[in-house]
């Protein structure tokens, strides 16, 4: 019987148990899912189409703002698009050179111009935010979302805009934080923002903000309430995902472990696509497992399907944070045959060697740019000395 059909079978039988007196003690659930890292690739830079009007829709690569030079894993291939640039007088301005019977020319547009931007779904600085969010790794996440934020933020209610993306975010990563007063902070900033009401899906991110504040001040029936209300007409799948989580942990915290079984286990029978949360969500039906098992009960079992779902964390999702604390809450016969094999500590060891790798490569690009820095410092020094002979020869 394949895993689905399990999780399945496990939502029927919670019925059964529903009819005995329950009682048992509460624990709390967290994070988010991780993913070991694979060696970089090195990847093009996207091209960005920016459209000023019907008769002029440029093309252009990563604006320096949002790509740095150093990080070498990201390959511009076409020279020859358009380029993003500060003015020397403020304010950004698309740049287009041209060359026309042998003569170049650059034409400028004010990027607060823009009347829609197609900005690709695969953006790779975002998805490489996405996955620090996931690796528990909020700091780099921020850092990322952070360039984008300021650099889109007079284009924020514009048609194609990554604004919201890289605000998203910020959110998840001051709430990976637990960062309230500075969270409160950002939704205020974000909420008085002008044209706000016109970033679809803003408001929804914000109130589940919201919603996470206050279930960590222990605020578990509004909690509840707000969760039903949320859901109500909702057909974004992630979003159902989240809230059936931060469901399944209010009712897990009030001790109503049948209640919140059936919630979580709707992740894997319905959210299944939605890997980040599966980690989470596993992690939660074992302890919804155990807090349900309780005198004369012994024939289902309870505490071996706990257990079952706690190997299954630590063997599917290794790196997840999630697998330490499934590892820290097995028995102690069961922890010493996983340490045994060696599998955290492995996947350990590895994640080491390849961020290791990763900063070694970092530090010889840094070296690689200061002496680019050098010779282009060089190579200007003979332009001027040259424009100074010429001036003089004239």
């Amino acid at each position: 019987m394949n895993k689905f059909f399990q999780h399945l079978a496990l939502l029927a039988f919670t019925a059964a148990v529903a009819a005995f007196p329950a009682y048992a003690q509460d624990d709390a659930g967290t994070p988010e899912n991780a993913a070991e890292k694979a060696k970089p690739e090195k990847k093009e830079v996207p091209s960005v189409e920016i459209t000023f009007d019907s008769k002029n829709t440029w093309k252009t690569n990563y604006p320096r703002a949002l790509y740095e030079r150093k990080d070498r894993r990201y390959v511009v291939q076409d020279k020859q698009l358009a380029t993003i640039r500060e003015s020397k007088a403020g304010g950004y301005y698309v740049y287009l050179s041209e060359t026309r019977n042998g003569v170049s020319y650059e034409t400028s547009r004010k990027l607060n111009d823009a009347r829609k931007i197609k900005w690709p779904d695969n953006d790779p600085l975002l998805i490489e935010a996405q996955a620090q969010i996931a690796r528990g790794n909020a700091s780099g996440a921020l850092g990322i979302a952070e360039r984008f934020l300021s650099f889109f933020a007079p284009l924020k209610s514009i048609d194609g805009s990554p604004w919201l993306r890289a605000a998203v975010i910020k959110l998840d990563a001051l709430d990976l934080q637990e960062n309230d007063a500075v969270l409160d902070s950002f939704i205020r900033e974000v909420e008085a923002a002008p044209n706000f009401s016109q970033i679809e899906g803003l408001d929804k991110k914000i109130k589940l903000a919201r919603l996470y504040q206050a279930a960590r001040r222990g605020e578990n029936e509004r909690v509840l309430t707000t969760c039903e209300e949320m859901m109500k007409g909702l057909t974004d799948v992630e979003m159902l995902a989240r809230l059936h989580i931060v469901k399944g942990d209010a009712l897990y915290n009030l001790a109503r472990y049948e209640e919140a079984l059936k919630v979580y286990l709707r992740i894997p029978v319905f959210y299944g696509n939605q890997a980040a949360f599966m980690p989470k969500a596993k992690l939660a039906i074992a302890r919804c497992l155990l807090g349900m098992d309780r005198p004369g009960l012994e024939s289902m079992n309870l505490k071996k399907r706990s257990e079952e779902y706690l190997t299954e964390v630590i063997s599917e999702y290794p790196m997840a944070p999630e697998a330490k604390k499934a590892f820290e809450e097995l028995p102690k016969h069961k922890r010493d045959e996983i340490a045994a094999a060696g599998t955290l500590e492995e996947k350990a060891a590895a994640r080491g060697a390849v961020t290791a790798k990763i900063d070694a490569e970092n530090a010889e690009e840094r070296n690689e740019d200061a002496d680019d820095a050098a010779e282009d410092a060089e190579d200007e020094a003979i332009s001027e000395a040259e424009a100074t002979d010429d001036a003089d020869h004239e």
